[in-house]
């Protein structure tokens, strides 16, 4: 293998966004939501719940090789990569994308922890596969088998047995470097698992839907439990 050549990422993209409810402090949620991702950077934008209460909606994406290779070292050293492997099919749509959700709550305390709740940071990762020695979009099928492959080497790559990437600034197909905007203002639903498959709802809201309210914990709001102004 010459130098200039690397093991594939199975993921090119991660896309994560979390709730920040009316009662919650918006700098304690955007510290858990960093802790989960590393990123600095985000967007936000405004909804209402099924109620009438408000809701920000905090989303920010990884996608260059540093930002996604952090991440999966976070994930491995928390020791979650068991537990995705373990319902990898569930997490998995007919698109070939991937879901995880981590507790809110958990990442407050410096734990990343998978979550099947409601009150999460959720993220959606594009998973690839080499054809003939071309990355392309994965299917379900195929994207269960490279994540699959991904999660038992221990997040070191082990995709399409060892075959490399190149560095020379070319983009894989179906990948435009940024991609499209994971839900354009964050309100776009997917399944996680896909139709049939068993998968549970990803909680990415409808666009013309409002946003699942949920009964946050306290450890996100002020300490008079009164919602940040």
């Amino acid at each position: 293998m010459s130098q200039n050549l690397r093991v594939p990422r199975p993921v090119r993209r991660l896309d994560v966004r979390v709730f920040q409810h009316a009662t919650e402090n918006r700098e304690r949620v955007l510290e858990a939501l960093r802790f989960v991702t590393g990123a600095g950077e985000y967007r936000e934008s405004r909804a209402e719940g099924y109620h009438g209460n408000p809701i920000v909606i905090i989303e920010t994406e990884l996608g260059s090789r540093k930002e996604i290779e952090q991440f999966w070292a976070r994930a491995r050293e928390a020791g979650i990569f068991p537990g995705l492997e373990e319902n990898l099919e569930e997490r998995v749509n007919d698109d070939g994308e991937l879901f995880i959700r981590f507790e809110k709550q958990k990442a407050l305390e410096g734990k990343m922890v998978l979550s099947a709740g409601d009150d999460v940071i959720a993220a959606r990762a594009r998973v690839f596969e080499l054809v003939d020695g071309q990355e392309k979009r994965a299917d379900r099928s195929a994207a269960i088998r490279v994540m699959r492959e991904f999660l038992k080497g221990d997040g070191e790559g082990g995709q399409q047995g060892g075959k490399a990437e190149r560095q020379d600034g070319g983009k894989a197909e179906g990948d435009d470097g940024r991609g499209q905007q994971a839900a354009g203002s964050g309100q776009e639903d997917a399944e996680e698992g896909g139709e049939g498959a068993g998968g549970k709802a990803a909680e990415w809201a409808r666009r013309d839907e409002k946003p699942r309210e949920v009964e946050p914990s306290g450890k996100c709001g002020d300490a008079d439990g009164a919602p940040e102004r």
